[in-house]
């Protein structure tokens, strides 16, 4: 018989729906962002041109190369998630997984009765860096999601893409102290309509930065752990 999924607390169902198309720009910057936002959306379609037309050309044919194997990737992660039966088994695949789509750090939190909770995180470099990140964000204790950027996450059950990181207020400080985070990805785990995690990743191994591609990656590989998700057991 399989068992009921239960997850650690309580976790929160997904506000208002999704307005636009999974690729859909859902961007996260400090106060040029605002302004983007501001100014209406022909300024905002400028300024995305821009920040494309100010990489340098080798850094953008490295990306094509990575980015055309991507999908073929993804779904090797997602068979090798399919292959868990417990909560605990998942908590540990999904940031160890994360890194091998070409991620340097990735953290996993529970979602809690409005709090973001760490559980566990992988890097490539340095595994005491790994804990240290779980300990940042553990930082204080059980940190309410509703004065962070995460709210959007869990109100739209949508992944963001957070730029400007240093400069906005509403990142988490501890964890920005502890990564020097430039740019990250958040990305909802969502199971029947209800937020019960977060996966935190940050800085692409070709780019050393995230992008729209990653955001929607990480779309594409949140929205395929819900079938892992329901058939696991506690």
């Amino acid at each position: 018989m399989r068992l009921s999924l239960r997850f650690p607390g309580s976790p929160l169902r997904c506000g208002r729906p999704r307005t636009g198309p999974p690729g859909a720009d859902r961007s996260v910057s400090g106060g040029a962002g605002r302004r983007r936002a501001a100014a209406g959306p022909g300024r905002s379609r400028r300024g995305r041109r821009e920040r494309v037309r100010g990489r340098p050309a080798g850094s953008r044919q490295l990306d094509g190369a990575a980015r055309a194997g991507a999908p073929a990737l993804l779904a090797r992660v997602l068979q090798r998630f399919r292959g868990a039966t417990t909560v605990a088994e998942l908590a540990e695949l999904i940031p160890h997984l994360t890194v091998e789509l070409g991620y340097d750090r990735a953290l996993l939190s529970w979602v809690r009765h409005g709090r973001w909770i760490p559980c566990a995180a992988r890097t490539r470099s340095d595994p005491g860096e790994a804990v240290a990140i779980v300990a940042a964000g553990r930082t204080p204790a059980y940190r309410r999601i509703h004065d962070l950027l995460e709210d959007e996450v869990v109100r739209t059950c949508s992944t963001i893409l957070v730029r400007d990181v240093q400069s906005n207020p509403r990142v988490h400080a501890q964890l920005l102290a502890a990564t020097r985070w430039r740019s990250y990805v958040a990305a909802p785990l969502v199971l029947r309509d209800q937020v019960v995690g977060l996966l935190h990743v940050d800085r692409n191994t070709e780019t050393g930065v995230m992008d729209e591609f990653d955001r929607d990656l990480f779309t594409l590989l949140a929205a395929g752990l819900a079938p892992p998700w329901s058939g696991s057991r506690r």
